[in-house]
């Protein structure tokens, strides 16, 4: 189901959602544009302004830093750019609303470096370069979740069936396909940062009652909630957020115990800027003695594998991959497709 409109107006106009959306499409517009004499998009997000995480924890300066900004603003296609930016167009102008201009900034870049770090958690070896802006967007839609579960959303599903349904349900079956993806594709299936979607979804919830307690601290008085916008039982949200951080928590458990890779330490392998392993200075590895052979005679240990992400050819949201360099990992809010090594 797509969402078309939702039946929840607003008392202030979106100002910071309307140049959130500008930002992004401006971003987007220059990648093409300006940088267009680079070898390929992919080479160039990879290399400039996408989060890696190998790279991020390996070689950690304040320009990797940076990263966790510039990758929310750029996108590897347009089914990606138009997917997110339509679900923060929906939803995010009701949640600024609710939180004031600044706070719903503030809180729309946190939801992003959140969905970032839940990226590098669960899979801290990862060379595929990761952008889009749907970390922050899924905080915005856990935000809205908690604090209008009721209102009622237009959606689409055929040209002539537009059915209504409740927030809780919309945004509910969007957080649940996110934690099924992530248990059947891991950490990347499909080119897809499942697990940056559920870091910011319940990043979202765990900010939210902050940015909203500092919004009425401003405000001078408590938000006029109507009984239709009743928010989402408390028990509930807890439930969300303890199971997003356990989900976090087992794919980085998985990780540390069935790879060999040690970010940042990396004894055999170099993280390059542009995401590329290559081997370091190799040292002759150490002698290991053969039980059956005796104590005389000594065999070396084969060098530790690093393990290689592969895009799949299919998925939403997106990447697929290149002959020279890896597509870039995405998440997106949106509905997404599969493109090529030109930028997921």
């Amino acid at each position: 189901m797509l969402p078309i409109a939702d039946d929840n107006p607003t008392t202030n106009y979106p100002v910071i959602n309307h140049l959130l959306i500008f930002f992004n499409l401006a971003a987007f517009v220059a990648q093409f544009l300006f940088l267009a004499d680079a070898p390929t998009v992919g080479k160039l997000l990879s290399d400039d302004f996408s989060m890696v995480p190998a790279r991020f924890l390996s070689h950690f300066s304040l320009v990797q830093f940076g990263t966790l900004f510039s990758s929310m603003f750029m996108h590897a296609g347009f089914s990606h750019i138009l997917g997110n930016l339509w679900y923060l167009y929906i939803f995010g102008d009701n949640v600024e609303d609710r939180m004031g201009h600044t706070n719903y900034l503030l809180f729309y870049l946190a939801c992003g470096v959140l969905a970032d770090v839940a990226h590098i958690i669960s899979d801290p070896s990862s060379t595929v370069p990761c952008v889009g802006a749907s970390g922050a967007i899924s905080g915005v839609l856990g935000a809205y979740l908690v604090l209008f579960p009721g209102v009622k959303v237009r959606t689409w599903v055929t040209w002539y069936w537009h059915p209504m349904v409740d927030a809780w349900i919309l945004i509910g079956l969007w957080f649940v396909m996110q934690c099924v993806s992530s248990m059947l594709f891991g950490t990347e299936g499909g080119g897809v940062a499942w697990y940056a979607h559920i870091g910011g979804f319940i990043g979202g919830i765990l900010l939210l009652r902050i940015v909203v307690k500092q919004a009425e601290r401003s405000r001078g008085s408590t938000y006029n909630v109507s009984d239709r916008n009743l928010p989402l039982p408390t028990f509930i949200a807890v439930s969300i957020v303890l199971y997003g951080l356990v989900a976090i928590g087992m794919a980085a458990y998985k990780h540390t115990a069935f790879t060999t890779a040690r970010i940042p330490f990396l004894p055999s392998v170099t993280v390059e800027a542009g995401g590329k392993k290559t081997p370091a200075a190799e040292a002759k590895p150490a002698p290991v003695v053969s039980p059956a052979a005796g104590a005389g005679k000594a065999t070396h240990s084969p060098a530790h594998s690093q393990r290689r992400h592969a895009q799949g050819s299919k998925g939403s949201h997106k990447s697929a991959p290149a002959p020279a360099h890896k597509s870039p990992v995405t998440h997106s809010a949106g509905k997404v497709s599969n493109t090529g090594s030109k930028g997921d």
